[in-house]
């Protein structure tokens, strides 16, 4: 029996006013709060999940969430009796977050900051097995943090927006993450000390000597360079170190801008003027970061990346 007219028109409307439900993302990026990306919007984007890091300080805990954090801790970082302890996102934030993906996409990359800086990747992988068979989660280790982890980031999401499948996506993350470098200025051994990175008898001897110490991340791990007493010598060493790289394609300063940090301002002018050819961001030192280096450290973050791979990761 044929409907109504009302009947019909009252279908036609509901056809009408359905909403359109939104394409599901094709991948879907987590990282850590100790990534920095040049664009702050990345961080924004419905695909992209930050964790927070934790920051432990005596008997107080704090939440990296946003770059305010620093701002908050700040008054409790001179305080070498209760230096920080940064804490990774546990297990169970990873089963959440990836149970909360779910319901709009297969289709996971977990890029962390270096496993020998936290124990983000290891809890990570922990987490992603219990999703085995049911969802695609790759937890990648970037080697780095901070800038370098948002580069990379960057380029993915980039590669990702073409159409890209996830695994093509961490075929092609393969190529970039040994193409990133970083080092940092430490002004004050003590925080590294603090977390069994360096033993308390080079503490000592550097502060006998009055020498600070260049530590480039390789492989991850802190690797020292080379010692320099003056904040000048620390500027032209870093240009020095940049200056190795013949296929610059971004740069990165990260420093404490709120202290006063004048070495961090000094550094960025000088490597925009010896590599004028290559974009330069500079990056605030967030407060994960800053509670394992030290809140008045500095680093370098170099994408080198030479025709070949940048073609091949378009």
């Amino acid at each position: 029996m044929p409907s109504s007219p009302r009947k019909a028109a009252e279908a036609a409307h509901h056809r009408r006013v359905d909403p359109v439900q939104p394409p599901r993302p094709r991948i879907h990026v987590v990282t850590d709060s100790a990534s920095a990306f040049p664009n702050p919007e990345t961080a924004q984007r419905p695909d992209v999940t930050v964790l927070p890091l934790t920051i432990h300080i005596g008997t107080r805990s704090f939440l990296d969430r946003n770059g305010d954090t620093l701002d908050e801790i700040r008054p409790l970082l001179g305080c070498r009796e209760t230096l920080p302890v940064v804490a990774s996102p546990s297990v169970e934030a990873f089963l959440s977050t990836f149970q909360s993906i779910s319901r709009h996409t297969h289709n996971i990359l977990c890029l962390l900051s270096s496993s020998r800086l936290c124990r983000a990747v290891r809890n990570a992988r922990t987490a992603a097995e219990s999703f085995t068979g049911r969802m695609n989660i790759f937890v990648v280790d970037s080697l780095t943090t901070s800038a370098g982890n948002g580069f990379l980031i960057t380029e993915i999401l980039r590669i990702a927006d073409q159409g890209a499948s996830l695994e093509t996506v961490v075929r092609q993350l393969r190529y970039l993450v040994p193409r990133m470098y970083a080092v940092f200025f430490i002004e004050d051994l003590a925080y590294l000390q603090h977390t069994g990175r360096i033993s308390r008898a080079q503490v000592m001897l550097g502060e006998m000597l009055g020498v600070k110490p260049f530590l480039s991340l390789e492989e991850g791990g802190l690797v020292p360079l080379e010692k320099v007493q003056t904040q000048d010598q620390a500027v032209e060493k870093l240009v020095e170190f940049v200056s190795e790289f013949t296929h610059l394609h971004r740069l990165a300063v990260v420093y404490n801008a709120q202290d006063g940090d004048n070495h961090g301002r000094q550094l960025y002018q000088r490597v925009r003027e010896v590599f004028p050819g290559c974009p330069v961001s500079i990056i605030g030192l967030g407060a994960s970061v800053a509670s394992i280096f030290g809140p008045r450290s500095s680093g370098l973050i170099v994408f080198d990346l030479p025709p070949g791979l940048r073609e091949t990761a378009q």
